[in-house]
């Protein structure tokens, strides 16, 4: 299933739910035979599939993979090569549900409302892995290094390469962060049973955000750091001021909160006029 090249003209629609007929075809197939079914899209965008998710024992993402592409997919199904993707973006289920900016606080605090399909670094393959620990030090120095180690294990029944993903949130800063970013990632081969200590060195740069005055800059504070289901903190400290720390992070929630209020109250005046 997917859709052809669709560079320039071909590719402006307005909506991107798969075409009916490939939806009624994988329902037609479901409603004829209880042989599992693989659905294989063939596309450089995602589109909404969402009729037929739960009718397919397995979905193979294939882009727009070029000539050799068929070899690929076959050395896939029949278990040739055991699968390692991560998704590099977010599968949405509904149209219009993805927006154009980073994921802030605001939609956390109402829910988490917004519904995907796969969230991005989805991504599943012929084995399993365990996420044994994840350890963080409490503080990082200014100019230091933070290095956090994480345990993984292959705990299926074939070798596998598996993608480890770093996410790091920061829990007050004067501009409204995002709820979490990618900040690292490694690549492994685990053999059967086999776990490995892979480490994370995490910099002041890599705190670092764009401010008011668009320049970078980085503060002082607290950040959380979640690697699949495990998580952790710590305290990034600046010179002398471990003891201030708190205040200063304090200080920095009541800024955002504020500009918060002023960007809400410049809204409804442009309602109004």
């Amino acid at each position: 299933l997917g859709e052809q090249a669709y560079t320039e003209t071909p590719g402006n629609i307005d909506d991107l739910t798969l075409d009916e007929a490939q939806l009624q075809l994988v329902e037609a197939i479901r409603n004829r035979t209880q042989v599992p079914i693989i659905t294989v899209l063939v596309e450089g965008r995602p589109r909404i599939i969402r009729r037929i998710v739960n009718l397919s024992s397995a979905i193979l993402m294939m882009y727009l993979p070029g000539m050799e592409g068929g070899q690929a997919l076959v050395d896939v199904v029949f278990g040739n090569y055991n699968p390692s993707g991560r998704l590099p973006i977010t599968y949405p289920k509904y149209n219009h549900h993805l927006s154009t900016y980073d994921y802030k606080w605001a939609e956390a605090k109402i829910g988490n409302s917004i519904d995907v399909e796969f969230e991005f670094g989805h991504g599943l393959s012929y084995t399993t892995f365990d996420y044994l620990s994840l350890t963080v030090p409490s503080t990082m120095n200014w100019d230091d290094q933070l290095r956090i180690t994480v345990i993984v294990r292959n705990s299926g029944t074939r070798a596998g390469d598996h993608t480890i993903l770093l996410y790091v949130s920061d829990v007050y800063r004067t501009v409204t962060p995002p709820n979490k970013e990618l900040k690292g990632y490694r690549k492994i081969s685990l053999a059967v049973g086999e776990q490995k200590s892979i480490d994370f060195n995490l910099t002041r740069q890599d705190l670092s955000f764009i401010g008011i005055d668009l320049t970078r800059q980085t503060e002082p504070g607290v950040f959380n750091v979640a690697v699949a289901n495990l998580t952790g903190s710590f305290r990034l400290i600046k010179g002398s001021q471990s003891g201030t720390a708190a205040s200063i992070s304090k200080s920095h929630y009541q800024q955002s909160i504020l500009l918060f209020i002023m960007n809400m109250f410049l809204f409804l005046i442009m309602i109004v006029l």
